[in-house]
């Protein structure tokens, strides 16, 4: 069955039930005619056979639930101008492969593409400035996001469970990524916080268990709660230079982390922050990880013992040295892994 709107200029009614809705698991086919502006809330909801949209070039907004679970629908082509698309628009889409955002689109609204679990790829263009709550959520092959300059926000879960993907890259202009933004992106490697991003989510990138790089932003002043919570592959991290309080659990389960440095404005590291780590000194003694033993010291190997508390003075240019200092001290560390067996080798012979 085709479904034909040609009603001429203007907009589609929203509805609770559409007029076809009885007859909408024989929907294969929808036309919009030229003149439509505006398709209505949950217009074609539940056409689960529906695999072929054509979409007019008048169009300009598309309304909440306009395609909710359209489980056949395979491609959609947005026409360019449309500058506003409502929330869940094309939640459970499950075969939506791909999905054009046109450039004009501001927010990527609540739940867009919710439980598409068959879209492999999105380019947001530069004019979306938030990616809103849920709006990629359980995608689960997704492997490409493209992000461009002028995003300012990631919205809470917005990227939640997409298993898939690797690699994103976010742009310079991005200030605020959201709690659980990443949580459970189990395939993500690595990650750079842009320097603008001064806002980081409890539990941004929680049980993504692939994650072994991660550059902060300095300009964080806040780890909250289960932020890389059970982030078992990370190794290595720099705290940024401005941060202040480290919540409880923010590195809970990152079993692997043995090269940490921290800077000198740390005033609060919350109880179990480093719950199944244990800090050593300089001497050997267990130390408490609280903001008056870490601050302004690295710490490395598998015991994350104590090294040479930096007494570098805190210009921007001595930060950077800091930096130095503390790979220097890393790959000291990762060189002595190396050294022991070979001398153990030259000893046997």
């Amino acid at each position: 069955m085709t479904i034909s709107y040609e009603s001429g200029a203007g907009r589609m009614d929203d509805f609770n039930k559409a007029p076809w809705f009885d007859d909408r698991n024989e929907i294969k086919t929808v036309v919009v005619g030229e003149g439509v502006t505006y398709i209505g809330v949950s217009s074609f909801s539940s056409c689960v056979n529906l695999t072929s949209v054509t979409l007019p070039s008048t169009l300009e907004s598309i309304g909440n639930g306009a395609f909710y679970r359209c489980q056949n629908l395979k491609t959609v082509t947005i026409p360019d101008n449309v500058s506003s698309i409502g929330m869940s628009a094309f939640a459970f889409c499950m075969v939506l492969e791909e999905i054009n955002i046109p450039d004009g689109i501001t927010e990527i609204p609540k739940r867009m593409c919710f439980h598409c679990t068959g879209l492999k790829e999105v380019e947001l263009p530069a004019s979306v400035r938030v990616i809103g709550h849920e709006a990629f959520v359980y995608c689960t092959a997704l492997t490409k996001v493209t992000l461009n300059e002028g995003l300012e926000v990631i919205g809470y879960s917005a990227f939640n469970t997409c298993e898939f993907l690797e690699e994103i890259t976010l742009p310079e202009t991005l200030t605020t990524i959201g709690e659980k933004a990443f949580d459970f992106c189990t395939s993500l490697k690595s990650i750079v916080i842009p320097q603008s991003v001064t806002e980081l989510g409890a539990n941004a990138f929680d049980s993504c268990i692939s994650l072994e790089t991660i550059i902060l932003s300095d300009n964080i002043t806040v780890l909250k709660s289960k932020t890389f919570y059970y982030c078992r592959s990370l190794t290595f991290l720099n705290m940024p230079t401005e941060l202040k309080t480290i919540e409880t659990l923010a590195f809970a389960g990152c079993e692997n982390l043995t090269a940490i440095h921290f800077y000198y404005d740390l005033e609060t590291v919350e109880e179990n922050a480093f719950r199944d780590h244990v800090f050593y000194s300089e001497t050997g003694g267990k130390i408490s990880p609280t903001a008056d033993n870490l601050a302004g010291y690295p710490f490395s190997g598998e015991d994350c013992r104590h090294m040479i508390k930096d007494t570098s003075p805190q210009g921007d240019d001595d930060q950077e040295g800091m930096r130095n200092n503390v790979n220097v001290a890393f790959y000291c560390f990762l060189g002595l892994i190396v050294a022991i067996p070979v001398l153990v080798l030259i000893r046997r012979f």
